[in-house]
């Protein structure tokens, strides 16, 4: 509705009142979804440090492992 507004221009009062009775009846029908589309976009988790650093460890200690067992073409294999 408002990606065809050209940039800047506000609601007229009318739009402004519909809008008004969206919200209020979204509040009344589903509260929890409304406060949750009042808080915003939710963040999204960024893997820790320390689960990255564990990950890239067990990744290495599992290519020289399969080095060591079945020589240099198993770790290769494990890296593709």
């Amino acid at each position: 509705m408002l990606a065809d507004r050209p940039h800047g221009r506000r609601l007229t009062a009318a739009e402004r009142m519909r809008l008004e009775e969206l919200e209020r009846r979204l509040r009344e029908d589903d509260p929890e979804l409304a406060e949750a589309l009042r808080g915003g976009r939710p963040r999204q988790e960024r893997p820790r440090p320390l689960v990255i650093a564990i990950s890239a460890a067990a990744a290495l200690v599992l290519v020289v492992l399969a080095a060591v067992v079945g020589g240099p073409a198993a770790a290769a294999a494990m890296l593709l």
